[in-house]
């Protein structure tokens, strides 16, 4: 205020015009003492002025649907948000799965929902993106733009969909309108590809007497954090001598399967052949994604 005295007529008023500016954030009280002169009697009016940026929640357990206090070594995590990390977690996914459908629910394990929450008491015009992943070649996002009032919320969706096997981090930015702060959430996910680590690729069967049966075992080790399916495409092409234990199985992730192999010869034959195993991601049974392991008997 540039004045400090006024006159009043009888019966009449005076407006006075108060502003407010700040360089700080924060709540600032002012108090503003009037007295009548030859009285000495206060009127007092109190003021307080509210400096703050728009912003939206970022609390975890308001952002996140599924949340973790902490991880132990080597746990392996789907869908999750730690808290101790500060980090979510989409946990191990399986390369190349098509995006062509990724709004349907073919890949739950590949989307999360977000929600983002205006809880300030003004209005937010959001701006979303990767810090990272500008080209979107893992993760992508879906509406990138949101307004929302105070206390509104709305749903974000995130989509990650490795193309390579590896740890992919990154970081979703929300950038608002009148605040240089942008809020950021990590994430992280885990590309995996369907493999099986072998103790053996090739058998030995040594000199037999006719029509006697022998069996050679092979250990089969899933490496992978996901859990493999595997079989034998065929067995036709080594005769009625060869069998095997079963055609067909599920290892666990981080887990083996001892597989027999049986020889049991009818006639004298000397053979050198290839047993071929197909592997696929348990969790995606109709992806095109293989590996084929052969070994020599």
């Amino acid at each position: 205020m540039n004045h400090f005295r006024w006159i009043v007529p009888a019966n009449g008023e005076v407006t006075l015009r108060i502003h407010f500016s700040s360089n700080d954030l924060g709540n600032f009280d002012q108090t503003f003492n009037f007295e009548i002169l030859g009285t000495r009697r206060q009127y007092q009016l109190y003021c307080r002025g509210v400096c703050c940026y728009p912003y939206i929640c970022q609390d975890p357990k308001v952002v996140f649907p599924q949340r973790k206090p902490d991880m132990k070594q080597n746990e392996v995590i789907f869908k999750k948000y730690i808290i101790s990390t500060e980090k979510f977690y989409f946990g191990p996914l399986l390369c190349g799965k098509s995006r062509d459908k990724y709004k349907s629910s073919l890949f739950p394990g590949n989307t999360e929902t977000l929600t983002i929450l205006n809880n300030s008491p003004m209005v937010v015009e959001a701006f979303f993106c990767f810090q990272n992943d500008v080209k979107a070649n893992t993760y992508f996002l879906e509406p990138i733009n949101m307004t929302l009032k105070p206390n509104e919320k709305q749903m974000l969706n995130i989509w990650a969909y490795p193309t390579a096997v590896g740890v992919f981090d990154d970081c979703v930015v929300c950038c608002i309108k009148e605040n240089p702060e942008p809020a950021v959430f990590k994430l992280t996910c885990q590309g995996v590809r369907p493999e099986l680590e072998l103790d053996s690729k090739q058998l030995h069967f040594d000199r037999l007497l006719l029509h006697r049966k022998e069996c050679k075992v092979v250990l089969l080790r899933n490496v992978t954090p996901l859990p493999v399916a595997w079989r034998i495409t065929s067995l036709d092409h080594l005769g009625d001598d060869f069998a095997v234990s079963t055609m067909q199985g599920t290892i666990p992730s981080k887990a083996e399967y001892s597989l027999q192999v049986y020889f049991q010869p009818s006639k004298p034959v000397n053979i050198k052949k290839v047993i071929r195993l197909e592997v696929r991601c348990r969790t995606s049974p109709d992806l095109a994604i293989r590996m084929c392991i052969s070994w020599v008997l």
